[in-house]
């Protein structure tokens, strides 16, 4: 006697970048059916990494603040902190300065970006933010996390040597 079956193997854990082995076995009451055992390997299409985007951005000052979205690749399997590293004197602020992804909320975060009024009439150079990683998840522990480039246009201009603000 023989005949085919049809199993529905369904991943719980879907989002996790890991590699997973399941064993399918059986039993049977019936001596006339041989139960084989088989094994499968499920390769993780998941890689752990961190998306940022856009990589560079343009304020104002004087205009509204630009986000920019910190964005995991796979759910971590503990909390993965990345603190927003603000140059100095770099013209602008960031807010928050740390984002916390956990394994049951890791969707995208945005960091807002606010030009730092000035009354001088030159756009402040770019400055770079940086990004630091820390969790003890194993694949996030200290990952590399791109900057953000942010350039300053100034909103200052010069009438008759003074320098008052556009309407």
């Amino acid at each position: 006697m023989s005949g085919t079956s049809k199993l529905l193997l369904t991943d719980l854990n879907g989002d996790v970048d890991d590699d997973e082995t399941l064993e399918l076995k059986g039993t049977t009451d019936n001596p006339d059916l041989t139960v084989s055992r088989a094994q499968f390997v499920v390769t993780d299409d998941d890689t752990a990494g961190i998306t940022i985007s856009p990589n560079s951005l343009t304020v104002t000052e004087g205009g509204p603040s630009c986000d920019y979205a910190i964005k995991l690749d796979s759910q971590p399997a503990s909390d993965v902190k990345i603190t927003v590293d603000q140059p100095s004197n770099a013209g602008f602020t960031v807010n928050p300065g740390s984002v916390t992804f956990t394994p049951q909320n890791w969707r995208p975060q945005s960091i807002s970006v606010t030009a730092s009024e000035d009354d001088n009439l030159t756009d402040e150079p770019a400055a770079t933010v940086s990004h630091t990683v820390t969790s003890s998840d194993s694949l996030y522990r200290n990952a590399a996390a791109a900057g953000v480039s942010v350039t300053v246009r100034d909103d200052d201009r010069d009438i008759g040597g003074r320098f008052p603000r556009p309407p």
